[in-house]
């Protein structure tokens, strides 16, 4: 089953709109068997992380803020990359736009999809 990994930046413990689309589109890709979704967030124990975990998803925690957030953040995805068959990239927000943007130009094989955030 190919993977998808989702990018998200945890500023807080809120749980809106966005991070219930995530969940509703994780839900349903794997109940459904079409792929197997992962989650890239800066904090693991955040609402929206555990009830992305939930779900049987994987979780994977690194910083994006700070001087070397995204470049930590890379690496972290790259190694879940390693091991995995992720095809599909999802991000939402700025700082995930730019690790999802630097994953695609090392690793042919993904696709990054960047839902732009608007008001």
């Amino acid at each position: 089953m190919t993977d998808i990994l989702f990018i998200y930046e945890c500023k807080n413990d809120h749980m809106g709109g966005i991070q219930e689309k995530i969940l509703t589109i994780a839900r349903q890709l794997g109940e459904r068997g079409v792929l197997s979704p992962s989650l890239l967030t800066t904090r693991d124990d955040s609402r929206f992380a555990r009830a992305f975990a939930a779900t049987g998803a994987q979780v994977i925690a690194s910083p994006m803020r700070g001087r070397n957030g995204i470049r930590q953040a890379i690496q972290v995805a790259m190694r879940y990359l390693a091991s995995s068959d992720c095809r599909l990239i999802q991000s939402h927000m700025f700082r995930e736009s730019i690790v999802g943007r630097a994953l695609e130009s090392r690793y042919p094989r993904l696709r990054h999809v960047f839902r732009v955030h608007t008001h």
